[in-house]
């Protein structure tokens, strides 16, 4: 059944897209200037006589040339449109026995007004080159009815959108999308993406985003960031533009969203607000990354550690393929422009949700001389609540001096229940047990609050910067965990107890750059930055015997550490052509303190390091892209490797930290090639990225050789290596109106972790790759095939055992057709094949998913739609992996079959 159901929809897809165009024509010729030099990448597009809507284009080649294929046989009017020329118009009938339809020598007369921008209105540019910014004409890409951004963006050349909703475009991640020039939303692409709808969308511009620092000297210091602007169609800022939504099904399912938006010239408000039971949620987990230690320091300070056990509050954020969640959320977005010089940037969020996540793990577990098995049963119900406000304001006192204030104020509060249970069986016959139950709360608050100074002398690229933060973090949690446990040659034991945990951090930052003019095309960057962090971290535990609470001397603990830097660093920049070379290096020195109580000894390192840094890049606007990249990194340990406490939440896994862990000193190396062919639209990546970490932390496994308790403690170990390549190609084929998109990765991992005091050296590759299919010519018809295969293989050192394998592979096909009287329907079907000669059991499943929907009013403003998901029932939640001395196979509750009726409606009032 899903077999045929796939393959109606794949065959169905192209050949009723391919139908489309027979009996075509194609148009051909080359573009030049007065003085008849060739104009690559002009942008050449057909509008039809009738209404002058858009039919097809091309862009020209490096040598001047272009052709449109497949165009039927009418009257059309041919448009030219290259930076600096005036627009060329022709009209042409396409007809006839001859079917190319040769144009010859077009020729384009200079335009001495609009140099540097041509932007004449009426014209239809599906897309325009200018120097480093690409433009797509937003009405040239055709989407669904009730389309947001994320899918407009799918449908233009260049511009690739992920299932997760991340952005790539001309080969680069998008750091960041503006709305009219605007922040929305702060720093999160997907909030703009999954939001505003695709018909306000007037262009949409994709260009590399100097550093502030860039922006305002006006020297390029080689630090740039991919974003995207879209701009909004005129009728969109003159009033009230959005939509409501609302839907609902069986099995009390529902679905609904709001959003409203007021944008002028010098202001922009925006308002969403969601509520739903089907595991969409309302913010992605950036949001839950900042609270665990701000974005803004990772990015400021170089520090790239993510420990969520420090904070103290457990967050858990659910997904498709991670338990069942409901969700309520809002935010506000509000920009205003005071004047010419002072700029006010805000935000608002609030998310609560509420998940279910029923796990089942399964792992296997090689020692040096022996092996276990473990399983693990986890039922988890978890209340969220998130509030985070951004806040910015900019003010430029002159042309030489601006002033950035910025806070961000994040309250997180958490309520868990939850019940484990896991048997650990060894290769001997030893078996372990435990039964746990616990009820956690926690609260937590985050605040940043930062200043940045800029000023410029009156010499061409002497400059000054003065960057500080400021953050601080409370958290307080508290735990009740019951447990019993059953160990070997024990009697079963008994655990009762109450915990608590007390987490304050506050760290601050100040950096001073200067930066000076060598020649026209050097400068150099010295700079001076302070970091300080301090921590305490207050556990207390509590057993309760016969009703009392006993205070636990042996698991309590009370953990201060400081870590504090020094740094001078200098960087030298020359820019040649459309080449960027930035050498430098920083000197740092720094030190970690620690202390438990009066008892115990103090940590007390010091270190000085010398960090190396190199970045060459060559570009030629979005067409090419080189980049090669180096940098260091010297990472301190987390407090809680640090903390020497035993944490018994698994009572089978006991862990302490380690109060002698050095920090780690990382290298990375990158390489990244891109090129893009408007002509072809072929679009080709290349990227390899190489890592080495010294002192690389990792957790020590101790098994007790008569009770096989385990514990686990951090400690450094050999270098960590690795490899990571990626390789990207598409290209469209004109004669089947199909885009070919196609990668191939590869990774590798080395890595050393101690088992009994055993070093384990394993070996870890990963292998992708994917193939899809989508037609362009898609008015009626739109249709996606796309092959994705991924594989695991893990090699562990520490026994003799054979190397672990699995292998995930997805088929989707996926249709969606508009007809007659503004009628629509889709399907898309997903098969799911979970294979290897490691898995305990092979997964297939096939997802199929459709709808049916009318655009209703003759203002066409509403939307119906009926959608169905998971119509055979067969949504299954798998994950499987090996790495270091384990393989893990977990299964996990799903959303599964249900169904929804929704209604839409436009919220135009001009």
């Amino acid at each position: 059944m899903k077999t045929l159901v796939l393959s109606i929809i794949i065959s169905f897809s192209f050949f009723g897209a391919i139908s489309q165009d027979l009996n075509s024509y194609t148009i051909q010729g080359s573009v030049v200037d007065s003085i008849n030099t060739p104009l690559p990448y002009t942008t050449v597009v057909i509008l039809s006589d009738k209404d002058s809507s858009l039919i097809n284009y091309a862009v020209s080649n490096g040598i001047g040339d272009f052709e449109i294929k497949n165009v039927k046989p009418n009257s059309y009017t041919l448009q030219l449109s290259f930076m600096g020329y005036r627009t060329f118009s022709k009209k042409i009938e396409v007809g006839g026995a001859n079917e190319i339809i040769d144009l010859d020598i077009l020729k384009l007369s200079n335009n001495d007004k609009y140099l540097k921008e041509v932007s004449i209105e009426g014209e239809y540019i599906p897309i325009v080159f200018r120097n480093d910014t690409v433009e797509y004409n937003a009405s040239s890409f055709k989407t669904q009815k009730g389309a947001n951004v994320e899918k407009l963006l799918e449908k233009m050349p260049g511009i690739e959108v992920d299932s997760d909703g991340e952005i790539t475009a001309h080969g680069e991640v998008v750091n960041k999308i503006y709305v009219d020039g605007k922040e929305f939303f702060g720093d999160d692409p997907k909030i703009a993406t999954k939001n505003i709808p695709a018909d306000a969308i007037d262009k949409v511009q994709v260009f590399d985003k100097k550093s502030e620092l860039a922006e305002f000297t006006g020297i390029d210091d080689g630090e740039t960031s991919r974003t995207i602007n879209i701009t909004l169609k005129k009728d969109r800022k003159k009033g009230l533009f959005g939509e409501v939504s609302a839907g609902g099904g069986l099995e009390n399912r529902y679905k609904g969203k709001l959003n409203l938006n007021r944008f002028s010239q010098k202001a922009q408000f925006t308002t969403l607000v969601m509520a739903n039971n089907v595991n969409e949620q309302g913010f992605s987990y950036r949001d839950y990354f900042n609270f665990m230690g701000g974005i803004s320091n990772v990015m400021k300070t170089g520090k790239s550690n993510f420990d969520p056990s420090s904070t103290g509050v457990p967050i858990n954020v659910p997904g498709v393929n991670n338990g069942i969640a409901s969700s309520l959320a809002g935010g506000i977005n509000y920009n205003q422009d005071i004047g010419k010089s002072t700029h006010i940037i805000s935000s608002f969020f609030v998310n609560n949700s509420n998940s279910d996540i029923n796990r089942i793990t399964n792992s296997v577990n090689y020692l040096a001389n022996s092996s276990f098995k473990s399983n693990n049963t986890n039922d988890q119900n978890q209340d969220l609540q998130n509030y985070r406000l951004n806040a910015k304001l900019q003010h430029e006192f002159n042309a030489q001096n601006r002033l950035d204030l910025s806070l961000v104020g994040i309250y997180t509060a958490s309520k868990t229940n939850e019940i484990s249970n896991e048997n650990q069986l060894f290769s001997d016959a030893t078996n372990n047990t435990s039964t746990s139950s616990s009820y956690a709360t926690g609260n937590g608050l985050n605040t940043t609050l930062g200043i940045d100074y800029k000023k410029k002398f009156n010499k061409s690229g002497r400059s000054l910067n003065f960057l500080g933060d400021f953050y601080y973090l409370n958290n307080v949690s508290k735990t009740q965990l019951e447990t019993d446990r059953s160990i070997n040659l024990r009697d079963g034991s008994n655990i009762n107890q109450d915990q608590s945990q007390l987490v304050n951090k506050f760290e601050y930052y100040g950096k001073v750059a200067y930066t000076e003019k060598l020649t026209k095309k050097s400068f150099i960057i010295a700079d001076y930055s302070y970091y300080n962090q301090a921590q305490e971290n207050n556990k207390d535990f509590y057993d309760l015997i016969a009703g009392n609470s006993v205070f636990n001397q042996t698991l309590s603990n009370f953990f201060k550490s400081n870590y504090y830097y020094n740094q001078l660093g200098l960087k030298y920049n020359y820019k040649l052509g459309k080449s960027m070379l930035v050498a430098g290096v920083d000197a740092q020195k720094s030190a970690l303190k620690g202390t438990r109580d009066e008892n115990t000894e103090s940590i007390n390192q010091n270190f000085q390091v010398l960090l190396p840094n190199f970045n060459w890049r060559k570009r030629n606007g979005m067409k090419t892209n080189i980049n090669l990249r180096y940098s260091t990194a010297f990472n301190e340990p987390t407090i809680s490797q640090l903390q020497p406490v035993f944490d018994n939440s698994n009572p089978l896994n006991i862990y302490t930290g380690n109060p002698n862990l050095k920090p780690e000193y990382s290298h990375n190396m990158g390489f990244n090639w891109f090129k893009y062919d408007a002509f072809s639209e072929r679009q080709t990546g290349v990227s390899l990225n190489a890592y080495a970490v010294n002192n690389d932390i990792t957790n020590a496994r101790y098994f007790d050789s008569i009770s096989k308790l385990q514990t686990t403690t951090p400690q450094n170990t050999q270098d960590n290596l690795g490899v990571n390549t990626n390789l990207r190609y598409s290209f469209k084929v004109s004669k089947i109106k199909t885009k070919f998109r196609t990668g191939l990765s590869f990774g590798v991992n080395q890595g050393y972790n101690l088992i009994d005091n055993q070093e384990n050296r394993s070996l870890t590759y990963n292998y992708g790759g994917s193939i899809s299919l989508r037609n362009t010519n898609d008015k009626i018809v739109r249709a996606l095939l796309e092959i994705s295969s991924s594989a695991n293989l893990n090699q562990i050192g520490i026994s003799d055992q054979v190397s672990s394998m699995y292998i995930n592979t997805k088929i989707v096909g996926e249709i969606d057709v508009e007809l007659k009287k503004d009628w629509e329907f889709g399907i898309t079907g997903t098969q799911n094949i979970y294979s290897g000669k490691s898995l305990a059991v092979a997964k297939n499943f096939f997802i199929l998913d459709a709808f049916v929907a009318k655009t209703i009013f003759k203002n066409k403003k509403g939307y119906l739609r009926l959608s169905i998901y998971d119509a055979l029932n067969q949504r299954t939640g798998i994950s499987n992996y090996g790495q270091a001395n384990y393989l893990t196979e977990s299964s996990v509750n799903v959303l599964k079959r249900y169904g929804l009726l929704t209604f839409t409606y436009k919220i135009i009032k001009i």
